[in-house]
């Protein structure tokens, strides 16, 4: 798998198509599709760095790495780490994570954080094994358009 970080200029209607199917993979049925000028818009976002892993040519795998200067230091999130169902349990998800974590290092972030949903038991296992350590916290949200 090649894997590298899209930039507005490689998205056109077939990565729009790819990257919408993946989040609907993620996200469920439910997810409204992008439009091709809403992911040019993402990947051009400063602090946000759009990771997108290639086959034969064809995104199979992405992710989103975001980080923020705060005064606690540089932190960086990892989003939406997902693999398309076809090409699931050969590794990719792995190698995806694990050049997420290289280019968190390079733009010199104290920790990374993550969210997965207690469903997702092969991801979970997965961060756990390359690393990554459960937080005791609780997680809220807030709905604004209630």
């Amino acid at each position: 798998m090649d894997i590298k970080v899209l930039s507005e200029n490689d998205i056109g209607k077939e990565e729009t198509l790819r990257l919408n199917a993946l989040q609907r993979q993620l996200r469920g049925d439910g997810f409204r599709n992008l439009t091709l000028l809403e992911w040019k818009k993402m990947a051009d976002q400063l602090g946000l760095e759009m990771i997108a892993g290639f086959e034969r040519g064809e995104i199979i795998g992405m992710s989103i790495l975001r980080w923020h200067d705060l005064p606690g230091g540089r932190t960086a999130t990892l989003e939406d780490v997902v693999v398309d169902l076809a090409h699931r349990g050969k590794g990719y998800g792995e190698l995806l994570v694990k050049e997420i974590i290289k280019m968190a290092r390079k733009t010199k972030v104290d920790f990374l954080d993550l969210t997965s949903h207690p469903s997702r038991e092969a991801a979970n296992k997965l961060y756990q094994k390359l690393g990554w350590e459960k937080r005791n916290t609780n997680l809220y949200r807030f709905k604004i358009n209630r």
